[in-house]
């Protein structure tokens, strides 16, 4: 075998045993592991559970919807005030620590959909964002208010 062959070898074994090695240093990874979106008159909410394999906090910083560039999305943390009435306020992250799952839900956390509309009976794909530099793509049914 030529000497440059067998030094492209060797160098694609060693690049590839680092790459597995800072991965299993890491952890497992982010897993999404179930969700759903929410048809609104004028956009809609994104609702889901992701797990965090990683030994470290990881924090969603963003969303975004490819197919929709014009759609705002945000996320939003639904707050209740000393009156007992709710309100949502937008948030720069959400986070989750080492072994612990990233809940969006009803009444806590959530990613809102705003200047657009949502079919309900769709399919809805969310790109999400990590500080640690991941993304993770998410397909999600859309559902109408209620069901």
């Amino acid at each position: 075998m030529d000497a440059k062959v067998i030094a492209g070898i060797v160098a694609l074994v060693v690049v590839a045993g680092l790459a597995s090695y800072m991965l299993a240093s890491r952890g497992g990874g982010l897993e999404f592991i179930d969700g759903y979106a929410i048809a609104l008159p004028m956009g809609g909410g994104a609702f889901m559970t992701i797990h965090n394999g990683y030994k470290d906090t990881v924090c969603l910083v963003k969303a975004e919807i490819p197919s929709m560039p014009d759609a705002r999305v945000e996320l939003h943390q639904t707050v209740v005030d000393e009156n007992g009435i709710a309100r949502m306020q937008p948030v720069e992250k959400i986070c989750a620590g080492p072994g612990e799952n990233l809940e969006l839900k009803h009444g806590g956390y959530h990613i809102m959909i705003l200047d657009t509309k949502l079919e309900p009976g769709s399919t809805l794909e969310l790109v999400l964002y990590f500080d640690n530099g991941d993304t993770l793509t998410v397909t999600l049914p859309v559902k109408a208010k209620g069901e």
